[in-house]
């Protein structure tokens, strides 16, 4: 329902749609996602999916499945930056302002579609709790034992080199599994909205960015977004 949106949003930030032309398409789409609430159709929509994977895994699907001829070299930033569309619309706008109830899957959970759907029956029917996004002023005081917070890069960095799972499970998969359980015994995990953020220019935007998009790195969203896809609630402060 909004990936359309995303395309023409991360393209109108490179400076290939113009304001006046990006005026023109939101007022066809129904709106602006300055103000997803405000998007009338949207409001039909029971569950929100967003399928988690790095960007360097998509294009080489891309390239190597789909094998479309339009499709051939298209550059990798340019699939990070529908990314970071994809991310900043739904851990800053979707999840947190109930727009509709979401999930995050990771690779591997989503490759059963009989699971999947009925996971999306009992999330449309109430039955089962939707990922949960939270932004503080600040990080609490007091912290329970099943909390985790994020407070430098390197520590973004070494979770996100242990929920490699693709590698590490074919290498060493009682390590794998021990390490799984281990990482799922949080509740909640705190991330600095700071922390690990991309310049503007460092990401190639030449439009005025009115919209608020922040850009991160890799990293930081796939650990973010490997929290979501637990359940665990993420809180930025």
């Amino acid at each position: 329902m909004v990936g359309d949106h995303i395309f023409a949003l991360w393209n109108h930030l490179l400076g290939s749609i113009s304001r006046e032309e990006m005026d023109v398409y939101e007022d066809e789409f129904g709106g602006s996602m300055k103000n997803v609430k405000a998007i009338s159709f949207l409001a039909d929509v029971h569950c929100y999916v967003l399928l988690n994977d790095e960007p360097r895994h998509c294009k080489f699907r891309v390239e190597h499945h789909r094998g479309n001829k339009s499709e051939e070299g298209i550059p990798l930033p340019y699939y990070e930056g529908i990314d970071d569309i994809h991310f900043d619309l739904f851990v800053n706008r979707i999840i947190p302002q109930k727009v509709a109830p979401t999930i995050v899957l990771s690779w591997g959970q989503y490759n059963s579609p009989k699971l999947l759907w009925n996971q999306l029956t009992r999330i449309a029917g109430g039955t089962q709790e939707c990922t949960s996004v939270r932004h503080l002023d600040s990080l609490p005081a007091h912290l329970e034992a099943d909390e985790l917070v994020y407070n430098t890069e390197e520590e973004v960095m070494s979770f996100y080199r242990e929920i490699q799972w693709e590698n590490a499970m074919e290498e060493k998969p009682s390590e794998s599994l021990a390490a799984k359980q281990r990482m799922n015994n949080f509740s909640r995990a705190f991330f600095p909205r700071n922390l690990m953020r991309i310049s503007e220019k460092d990401k190639g935007v030449v439009a005025v960015n009115d919209y608020g998009i922040r850009f991160y790195k890799n990293e930081y969203k796939r650990v973010v977004l490997w929290h979501l896809s637990q359940f665990h609630e993420v809180c930025f402060f």
